[in-house]
This record gives C-alpha cells, structure tokens and sequence, in this order.
C-alpha cells in the first residue's frame, strides 16, 4: 500500500486525472502540496515520508506515483491507460484507490427499529427541537417555502374567492387611507418609474408637445450656458448631426483650421478603409491543462475562449461602440497562460479606448469570468508590440512619377532585403530550385545536418493550429543542436506585411506540450531555418 498526504487544498487540484492519466508536478510538489507513506502510522506521525519523486511523462501515460520511492527511484510501480506501451514488460498497470474516513466519534444509542424506505434525500441541518407527536395525516403536497414569520392572529372568515394570480411582490408600507371609488378604467401601461413629489403645476399647458424629446435632460442648467450668448449663431446648421461624436475629443482643436480643405478626392486611388492594428501579449494567472479541458468539455475552441476573456477584459458589455473592434486569436503557450492577439479598427481612438479598458482591468486586480464557464482568469499583464500605421511616413524622395504599367502578378512573397546593385549580367544556369523544397501537413522528414541559412515553402490548406518540433534531440540525439525558426506570409488574415512568428534557440525545446504552438491561415508561408534541424509538418 502507498499512503497520500494532500498537505494543500484540492480546490485546483484534479486527483482523478492525476493518478489516472498522468501524474504531474502541476499544484502537486513532493513535501509542498503532498507526502507520501509506506504505512499507515508513518502518516499519521508524520514520519519517514518518501524523500524522491519525478512526474510530467505525457508520452507514455505514466499514473500515479510514477518513479516514486521512500528514498530513490522505483521503477515499474505506477498506473497506465497506455496498456499497449507496458504490454508484456512486467510493469504495474492498475492499482485501487481508497479515501481514509474518520469514523463516528458518537454513534447513536439508540438506533431507529423501523428505517423508512425512501430516505430523505436531502436532510434538514436544523432539525425541530420539539417535534409534533400528532403529525398531519395529509400534508400539502406544496408547502410554502418561505412561511411569514408572523402569521395573522384572527383569520378572515370570508377568504376571497378569486385571489389574484400574481400577487404584489412588494406591497405599499403605507397604504391609501381612502382609496379612489372611481378607479382608472384603462391606467398607463408605462407608468412613472420616479413621479414628481412637488405640487402639481397651478395652470398646466393647454398645447403640450406633441413629439417630446425621447430623452430629456435630467439636471437642466439652472442659468443659460454662457453670460454672453452667441451674437452671430450659425445660418444653416448641419441637418445630419454626427451620431456617434468622439469619445475621446481633442483637448488640444486646433486654433486656426485650414481655410480651404483639400477637395474630393484627395488621391487617385483613395484608401477603402484605412485600419489601425496593433499586436499585444496578454498574461493570464490560469492553468492552460484546465483550460483545455474546460474547451474540450463544452464542445468549443480554445479560439472562442481567450475570445470571450478579450472582449471581457475591453467591456464589450458597457461600451457597445466598441462591438466593432476585431480581436485576432495569433496563438497560446503557456507561462501560466500567454494570449498573443492583434486588435484592429479603422479609427486609431477606439484601439486606444479598447487599451485603456484592459489596462484598467490588469490594474484592478480582478479576475474575468466568461459565460457558461466556472473559471476565473486573473489577467496580471499586458505588453504592445507593434503600433500601425507608420507615425512618421516617408518624406523624403517621394516617387515622382509613378508607375504608369504595374505587374499584373506581383509576388507573393517579396525579398526583404533587395540589393543595392542589382546584377548586369545575370548567370546563363540559373539554379533550378532556390529553395530546398515545398512542405504540406504530415510531409515526411527533411534532415538539414550542416550549419547554414535554409528557406521552405509551408503550405496550409485550411485554417488550424500547427505545432513546430522544436527539439534539437532529432537530429543526432543530442541535446545541444540548436536552430531559429522565421515564419513570413498571410499569417493570421495579414497580408503585404512581413510577420516574424518564429522562435529563436528552438533546439533546447523537447517537451512537445511546450513547444512552438500557432494558428494558421490558410495560404502559403516562406520559413526560414538557421542552422541543422529536421523539419516536417505536423497539423491539427
């Protein structure tokens, strides 16, 4: 028998899946969060606890205690869903689990001679003191359940026969000493929510309005706004004023505005929607496992979940202007829970409204509950990246005539860094494959053993996540083969722009639940590889 001591609470803690499916180190540390004992008496004197344990194997399945041992490794002593890995090794595979009860301190004295059948399912945990000894023989089938705590001393003898359906949930604390005999035969269905408690106006309007403003000022100002009102108002006031007005206005409007505005159209070709995009990294204090689970479990994406934490986190709720803000899920790792997103909008003050909101919300210090879901994600950081557009643009050398024949099929994937002397006199055989070759999902392996820069075309055929096997172990077993990783293209809808979503010094990652995990559009990438790796697509 192997004895566990649970010294923190389980609030956090999955038991179940822990010595189930796979016994890890998450809110589970040896002498931190629990013990473990050869015997009975050892846990309960708090002696000779077991001094080495391991966890964490996800490839094999490997249960509760794994390598456990009172003072080192033992091996071959552990739980496993995976039968076919142990299969013939004789390994321990399946064990039995009991939960230690403390028996009753004062059982009953006298124990009840005939048990009801049907006991309560639910019982009472203030039981009367003084129960009847004659007990209604036909008890309502509905009881009231929240009886008045003082009943009528004389009741009615002429109950009414009809009694209202509905009944006033919160009757008057003072009732009309002499109610009107002529009531309202057809009463507002709108009544006021907050009536007047000053005497009613002596001589009342004989030509009320007709169409009273639908929302009218609440606190009137009690004098005219300025001393000295306008003498020149303006003569043809705008007919459509704006609907929504500016929620961040200008504190500084300019003093001299430009007499003579440009004139429609401003360009040749003007901008169908200018968009202002920024990337940012959220940090959330949550456990990515439980996380997924609680995805998994509702039949949803991790992609509507960090989703809903983002648009809780910018209030959607209190500030529908902002419903129109795009939030783009980049990708997820963990440390607890990284968020990497873009947010994008035509307007650069509702990116900055949208900023202020999450910045207000890490400030606070309160968690984020999202519906249907019981988790609370404590939001403890968030870092920008890139702020587009450019703040200053180019003015200097602007092109002075520009191109009356452009390509009909520019390039997909355009240099990044074109020379300064492009080459006269171009080689007669040139090189019939630039690139080392195309990759698609589930490709087989491609082993680059030597140091250099290497280039691949990544094809994605549909929108999903792609894991890159970032561990250096493949190429030759060793540890210490290490390579970056550069990814350019349509990443995440992106197009014309060049977005590195790699990762440097990749070989030292191996765990595959810690490396390099990110959601793909569909189209193609070019990825760039320093230094030796083996590389092949792996998708979901």
């Amino acid at each position: 028998l192997i004895y566990y001591k649970r010294l923190t609470s389980l609030t956090s803690f999955d038991m179940y899946y822990n010595t189930k499916t796979v016994w890890t180190a998450v809110d589970n540390r040896r002498a931190i969060e629990f013990n473990l004992y050869s015997s009975l008496n050892d846990l309960e004197n708090n002696v000779n606890a077991w001094s080495w344990c391991n966890a964490n194997d996800y490839d094999n399945l490997v249960g509760f205690p794994r390598d456990c041992g009172p003072s080192g490794s033992v091996g071959c002593q552990f739980v496993s869903t995976l039968s076919s890995r142990w299969s013939g090794t004789g390994c321990t595979k399946t064990a039995s689990f009991y939960i230690l009860r403390d028996p009753t301190s004062n059982p009953t004295s006298d124990p009840t001679s005939d048990p009801t059948n049907d006991p309560t399912g639910d019982p009472t945990i203030d039981p009367t003191i003084d129960p009847t000894t004659d007990p209604t023989a036909d008890p309502t089938a509905d009881p009231t359940i929240d009886p008045t705590p003082d009943p009528t001393g004389e009741p009615t003898t002429e109950p009414t026969v009809e009694p209202t359906s509905e009944p006033t949930l919160e009757p008057t604390a003072a009732p009309t000493a002499e109610p009107t005999l002529e009531p309202t035969t057809e009463p507002t269905a709108d009544p006021t929510t907050d009536p007047t408690t000053d005497p009613p106006t002596a001589s009342p309007t004989t030509s009320p309005t007709f169409a009273p403003t639908s929302a009218p000022t609440f606190v009137p100002s009690a004098a005219p706004t300025t001393a000295a009102p306008t003498v020149i108002p303006t003569e043809h006031p705008s007919n459509v004023p704006s609907q929504p007005p500016t929620v961040l206005p200008s504190a500084q409007p300019s003093l001299l505005p430009t007499p003579i505005p440009s004139l429609p159209p401003t360009t040749a070709i003007p901008t169908l929607s200018p968009t202002s995009r920024i990337y940012c990294e959220m940090t959330v204090n949550a456990s990515l496992d439980v996380v997924e689970r609680d995805a998994a479990s509702r039949g949803i994406t991790m992609v509507m979940i960090l989703t809903e934490v983002l648009r809780a986190c910018i209030d959607v709720r209190r500030n529908p202007q902002l419903e129109s803000v795009e939030i783009g899920i980049r990708g997820w790792r963990r440390g607890s829970i990284i968020i990497s997103y873009e947010l994008v909008y035509s307007d650069p003050t509702y990116i900055e409204f949208a900023l202020s909101n999450i910045n207000e919300t890490v400030a606070s210090n309160t968690g984020i509950v999202i519906a249907d879901s019981n988790i609370t994600f404590p939001i403890t950081g968030n870092e920008v990246f890139t702020l587009a557009p450019t703040l200053q643009p180019t003015t200097y050398d602007p092109t002075e005539g520009p191109t009356t024949g452009p390509t009909s099929d520019p390039t997909v994937v355009p240099t990044l860094n074109p020379t300064a002397e492009p080459t006269t006199g171009p080689t007669s055989s040139p090189t019939p494959a630039p690139t080392h070759g195309d990759i698609h999902c589930n490709d087989g392996g491609h082993l680059r053993d030597g140091d250099g820069f290497w280039e691949y075309y990544l094809h994605i055929e549909r929108e999903q996540m792609v894991r890159f096997d970032t561990c250096g172990a493949s190429i030759d077993g060793a540890n210490d083969q290490i390579f970056d990783i550069h990814l350019f293209g349509n990443a995440y809808n992106v197009t014309g722009e060049d977005e590195d979503i790699g990762c440097t010094a990749c070989g030292i990652t191996c765990i595959q639940t810690s490396q390099h995990v990110v959601l793909l559009a569909a189209g193609t990438y070019l990825m760039q590889i320093h230094g030796p790796h083996l590389v092949h697509g792996v998708c979901t």
